[in-house]
């Protein structure tokens, strides 16, 4: 009986011996070739990956399987013997690589990159995919809103190249947007950090009394880059000039004067006026436009990192003067002509700047001053006699 099992056993095993040999023996689908099996090596890779796919599961639920086709031996109680067949093995494989690599893979890192092409009433968004989670990203999309947490428009990306961008429209010029990209792969969806930007200005530049100004924008504000240099009101009303020290101390009504006294100075400085014609009704500023609050000085302050910094940011750079003009800004030291004795006084060393605000005093006016690395004279007064330069800023 035992001589009997044991051919029954080496009959068996040359069974399994002989149905895996073969170098390219098509099993299963008759379109595959498989090379010579080593079938214990094969059945410790599918070990390994079920084990892994086991640890990996949130709730561990991959069990061993058995490879093999069972086949009892009839004759005797109890044998049971199992024949490996390399296709079933391989494609077994294959089957537990794909899980496997879906286990691995996790929703793409996105990278919420840039604006260009910034205009008044739109921009185009920058985005890429850092990684795309070990899995094939399936569609991409930028979102954008008013509010960094309320995302509320979406623009969608053609195709899943990366980096990928978009264009959008409609915006409102100075305006703040938020802004993000997502993406979203077999796992899940993912997006960059979200960014902001501001929408420009509804022009670049503009035509007043003949002369362009470029205008320049620091977040919400858009400002002239340069001293008004108008010799009319906006009715057409002369603004009157060319008055002596004791006139001009004397002067109860608008006048102007060319910084430093020297006329060849009003086509880069503009001119000084004083109080009373910036406060004048019939207004000297473009259309849509006006001369600046106290206020909106300090908001233009605080925007550029504080009092103590926003002098430098605005003054321009060297030769003309020793600021870094973060801006565009371009402060020229045209300095000032006194309101006692007309004397011109600070030429080349301050700007000072009239704002429309008053203080409740009927003989002064607020004014700002750039002075060192400082925006000088928010809540302080100055008579309102005194050659000062003007800024316009939008409304």
């Amino acid at each position: 009986m035992k001589i009997i099992t044991m051919m029954r056993f080496i009959c068996l095993l040359a069974v399994a011996a002989c149905w895996a040999s073969s170098a390219a023996i098509a099993q299963g689908d008759p379109t595959k070739g498989y090379e010579t099996c080593k079938h214990w090596e094969l059945i410790e890779q599918l070990r390994a990956y079920e084990d892994t796919l086991a640890f990996e599961a949130s709730s561990p639920d991959t069990l061993r399987r058995e490879y093999g086709k069972p086949v009892t031996d009839v004759s005797v109680t109890n044998k049971l013997y199992r024949v490996y067949r390399c296709a079933a093995l391989l494609d077994s494989i294959t089957a537990l690589q794909a899980e496997l690599k879906f286990q691995r893979a996790s929703p793409p890192v996105m990278d919420t990159d840039s604006i260009s092409l910034r205009a008044a009433n739109g921009a185009t968004l920058h985005g890429k995919v850092v990684s795309d989670g070990d899995t094939a990203v399936t569609a991409q999309w930028f979102r954008y809103g008013l509010t960094a947490l309320n995302l509320t428009d979406s623009v969608p990306v053609t195709g899943t190249t990366t980096p990928f961008s978009a264009a959008i429209t409609g915006l409102v010029p100075r305006t703040q947007y938020f802004f993000a990209a997502f993406a979203k792969n077999a796992v899940g969806t993912s997006t960059g950090d979200t960014l902001s930007f501001w929408t420009k200005c509804g022009a670049d530049s503009i035509l007043h009394q003949a002369y362009y100004y470029g205008v320049i924008q620091a977040d919400n504000q858009c400002w002239l880059d340069e001293n008004l240099q108008v010799l009319t009101f906006n009715n057409g009303d002369t603004i009157p000039t060319g008055q002596t020290n004791v006139q001009w101390a004397a002067l109860t009504t608008p006048g102007r004067a060319a910084p430093n006294g020297n006329t060849a100075n009003v086509a880069t400085h503009g001119w000084l006026y004083n109080g009373h014609a910036v406060l004048d009704p019939r207004g000297m500023c473009p259309s849509g436009w006006h001369v600046p609050s106290e206020l909106a000085f300090d908001s233009l302050a605080t925007i550029l990192g504080g009092v103590s910094v926003a002098g430098g940011k605005l003054k321009a750079t060297a030769p003309d003067f020793d600021g870094t003009d973060d801006i565009g800004f371009r402060g020229l030291p045209a300095g000032r002509r006194r309101p006692d004795t007309g004397a011109y006084q600070r030429w080349g060393t301050h700007m000072m700047l009239w704002t429309s605000s008053y203080d409740g005093n009927t003989d002064s006016s607020v004014a700002v001053s750039l002075s060192g690395q400082t925006l000088l004279g928010t809540g302080s007064t100055e008579d309102i006699k005194s050659g000062l330069s003007v800024r316009c800023i939008q409304d």
